[in-house]
């Protein structure tokens, strides 16, 4: 239903309420219309954020947090977040190439010994951040289960919730494509970027994000999930079985390591977002290298998508992260020269994100919303 459908039938749905009762009348806006259509529809079950600066835009809670117990998802629940995480591991390698530290371009052979040489030679930090550098994608590196989950993401055994013992065990064999010619989003890719980052630094990755990152943005309800568990207070992901949901305490997002191990909040992902783009994190000509598409790969970043898009009749240049594993699904959408952010967070499998891309899903309508109603902040070239 396109944007003007959505607004108009909640202009006309307030009006029935107010003729049938007056004080039973809910004001609403067009974020909220799309919320309600989808949640209606059993097509979101998360959190919202939308700010512009410092103005809040909209934010709301939908759905359970908890099918077993019926808990609610509330603004502060702690979410996994998946492979937004890919965007912190790769601010912390920007910021050891700041230093001097580590080389964009420098072969991984030059930081990691015990890395099968031929590849190490021949795998830069750059095909990592690209996901060119031909690992094979290790999703497949053991069978999946009866549910369709793979095997890799079931192993409990806590040596291997190092970068390290996962890339020695699951990333050193042969190369799945030729190195530097194609783009394969591939977990592993990042997990060997978290092993250079402890080899760099002689400290675990889950200390560099807690002292780079975490600590100087006040990111207190963020955490690295280093255990077989994520934390009590987290959200559950679920399936859909018939008219029910049902848990997956199968999953261990340990697993991911620094391509996905991460939990946090609506309000922690805003100062992410916000310390990202400021300046804070990584100096603002990092942050540009960071989100400057290689058109070798399409609209591939650094730990994200930069790629062009039209909403509500205006083009706009956005940074976008995803992330899913499984029933979790989020999303980190960023407009850096508007200062926008919009963070959607899910928690089940028949919850639609959708593509911002390919213009379609809960995010983009969210974007389309804002662009059809608030007014361009972007300073204009003189």
């Amino acid at each position: 239903m396109p944007l003007t459908a959505i607004v108009a039938a909640t202009l006309l749905l307030t009006s029935a309420q107010a003729d049938q009762g007056g004080s039973q009348a809910r004001p609403t806006n067009p974020y909220e219309a799309i919320i309600d259509r989808f949640s209606m529809m059993g097509k979101f079950n998360g959190l919202v954020l939308i700010q512009q600066g410092p103005r809040r835009i909209f934010a709301t809670a939908r759905g359970i947090a908890d099918f077993e117990t019926n808990r609610k998802l509330t603004l502060d629940t702690a979410v996994h977040i998946s492979n937004i995480t890919m965007q912190m591991t790769a601010a912390l390698v920007l910021q050891l190439v700041g230093e001097g530290r580590i080389g964009l371009d420098e072969p991984i052979a030059t930081y990691l010994p015990w890395f099968t040489r031929k590849m190490a030679e021949r795998i830069t930090i750059r095909f990592l951040l690209t996901h060119s550098a031909g690992l094979n994608n290790m999703d497949t590196a053991l069978p999946k289960n009866s549910d369709g989950i793979g095997g890799i993401y079931l192993q409990r055994d806590p040596s291997l919730f190092t970068p390290r013992a996962m890339v020695e065990k699951y990333g050193m064999g042969s190369l799945s494509f030729e190195v530097g010619n194609t783009f394969k989003e591939n977990n592993m890719d990042f997990i060997v970027l978290g092993a250079v980052l402890e080899a760099v630094s002689g400290k675990p990755y889950s200390e560099l994000l807690k002292s780079r990152i975490l600590k100087p943005l006040k990111m207190k309800n963020t955490s690295y999930v280093t255990t077989e568990s994520l934390p009590p207070a987290a959200a559950k992901s679920s399936i859909a079985v018939g008219k029910n949901f049902m848990a997956l305490p199968q999953l261990v997002a340990a697993n991911l390591g620094p391509a996905g191990a991460v939990v946090s909040t609506l309000e922690d992902l805003l100062r992410w977002s916000e310390g990202l783009q400021s300046g804070t994190v990584i100096p603002k000509s990092a942050f540009a290298m960071m989100i400057k598409p290689d058109f070798k790969f399409g609209y591939t970043a650094f730990g994200c998508a930069s790629y062009p898009v039209e909403a509500g009749g205006r083009l706009f240049n956005v940074v976008d992260r995803r992330g899913s594993f499984y029933a979790s699904q989020s999303s980190l959408l960023m407009i850096p020269v508007e200062k926008l952010t919009i963070i959607v967070l899910a928690t089940t499998d028949t919850s639609d994100l959708g593509s911002v891309y390919t213009r379609r899903g809960i995010v983009f309508n969210l974007l389309e919303a804002w662009a059809s109603t608030t007014t361009s902040i972007a300073k204009k070239s003189p």
